[in-house]
């Protein structure tokens, strides 16, 4: 069996259990996972994108890695989405009346970023997150040529 690993690049911004159903559906697919949990943050400077680097054994799991990445980062962002509407319409519940938003609210989420690589080291892909329902933005050929 293949082994894909799965590496946030900041680990205080990627716990292990918040890309658990990523790692979960892989392995269903029939890959096993390896998590590289190392408390090293690797980058070029901050970031308000949260990073995933997903190591491929082989091309061929490329189609899956971008299914289940997608799957993830919409999820993710889902309930990210949904936990802030409910931490503000709790806030909004204990202003009086005068004081609360008259207009509905939209949160602002950090996207989310997953770098694929293949074995070789080679970037296959790179797709980058911003909403749970829009397609996901391919940066792949601005990544190569950095």
């Amino acid at each position: 069996m293949s082994t894909i690993r799965l590496i946030p690049r900041n680990p205080l911004d990627l716990r292990v259990e918040d890309f658990a159903d990523l790692a979960q559906e892989l392995h269903e697919a029939g890959y096993e996972i390896e998590i590289d949990q190392e408390n090293r943050m690797v980058g070029r400077g901050v970031t308000y994108a949260e990073i995933l680097t997903v190591w491929l054994p082989s091309a061929l799991a490329l189609a899956q890695a971008i299914i289940s990445s997608t799957n993830w980062a919409r999820n993710r962002l889902r309930k990210q989405e949904q936990e802030r509407l409910q931490e503000d319409a709790e806030e909004e519940a204990k202003k009086p009346p005068r004081n609360r938003r008259r207009k509905p609210w939209k949160p602002t989420l950090r996207p989310k970023t997953v770098y694929i690589y293949g074995p070789d080291g080679e970037i296959l892909r790179v797709l980058t997150y911003r909403t749970p329902d829009a397609d996901p933005e391919d940066n792949t050929e601005e990544e190569r040529n950095q």
